[in-house]
């Protein structure tokens, strides 16, 4: 039998930062898209927000299964960074000034999540994790894409 913590001293540093890292991203995504869904006017940001909700509680329940395995403890809240998106978010009135701020907001977030999710399937060092990584990152980009759809159009 393993003594305690031995698998989590496998993990890379770089792969236990990947884990706090998506942990923090995903929350951010569902904590500011719930906000949306209360707050937001245009019925398409509030159809996006109410995806967001969905896919990244989905991707949330993978990491926790596969911190899990790992051995691996979870944030529980935001990081920094996080925290002060989230908290800009807060200020913006509902309405369509709270609209823009979000549109752009999850534009930002998205290629920070594409970045840290292609980083950890190409260079990650433990297997599983990598391949948690790669499979989840097309849906990233996925939501980056809807994001920029839903900017006005420059004619």
């Amino acid at each position: 039998m393993q003594p305690s913590g031995l698998v989590e001293a496998m993990l890379s540093n770089s792969d236990k930062a990947f884990f706090e890292n998506a942990a923090s991203a995903g929350m951010f995504e569902i904590q500011a898209s719930k906000l949306a869904q209360t707050k937001a006017s245009d019925a398409q940001v509030k159809s996006y927000a109410e995806k967001m909700v969905s896919d990244h509680t989905e991707a949330a329940a993978k990491l926790e299964k596969l911190a899990a395995a790992k051995k691996v403890t979870l944030p529980t809240s935001l990081s920094k960074h996080h925290q002060m998106m989230l908290d800009r978010l807060n200020k913006d009135s509902a309405g369509a000034d709270f609209d823009a701020a979000y549109k752009r907001q999850m534009i930002v977030s998205h290629k920070e999540a594409v970045s840290l999710f292609d980083q950890e399937s190409k260079k990650g060092q433990d297997a599983d994790v990598k391949a948690f990584a790669a499979e989840t990152l097309p849906k990233l980009q996925n939501h980056g894409g809807m994001a920029h759809d839903l900017l006005p159009k420059k004619s």
